[in-house]
């Protein structure tokens, strides 16, 4: 689960993945979907996500931007990156794809980042991705 800081629980990448797969299997929320596909088109529009292999990864980037909307809804609008440790994610259960897609929505200003052009720590969704998101 999420690392507890200041006694509330961080939104780390496992713990957003939980929650937007289980959301992804269980809810009916026809609003959230909406919000997860319009991630997935900003993030395809500004090149995070490639519009190439969609049949191949196209259930990677729903879960990634699933995660996004987790992060905005439950989490204050912050992912906490906790590692960058390729083989850690992947014990984790998380496509090693995702810490790049971070990286790359930090350098197109859709996240703010304590580490310039990467996704390290604390990072929040920026205006420019919110605007999609009211």
């Amino acid at each position: 689960m999420g690392l507890k800081h200041h006694s509330r629980t961080l939104a780390t990448l496992p713990t957003l993945a939980d929650a937007a797969r289980w959301k992804m299997d269980k809810d009916t929320d026809l609003a959230w979907l909406d919000q997860v596909h319009t991630v997935m088109g900003v993030l395809r529009a500004v090149g995070v996500l490639p519009v190439t292999r969609c049949s191949v990864n196209g259930h990677l980037h729903s879960l990634f931007s699933a995660m996004i909307i987790e992060a905005h809804v439950w989490a204050g609008d912050t992912v906490y990156v906790h590692t960058r440790k390729l083989s850690t994610l992947a014990t984790q259960g998380i496509s090693t794809h995702m810490l790049g897609w971070l990286d790359q929505m930090v350098q197109a200003g859709l996240l703010h980042s304590p580490q310039q052009g990467k996704a390290n720590g604390a990072v929040r969704l920026s205006g420019r991705l919110l605007r999609h998101l009211s």
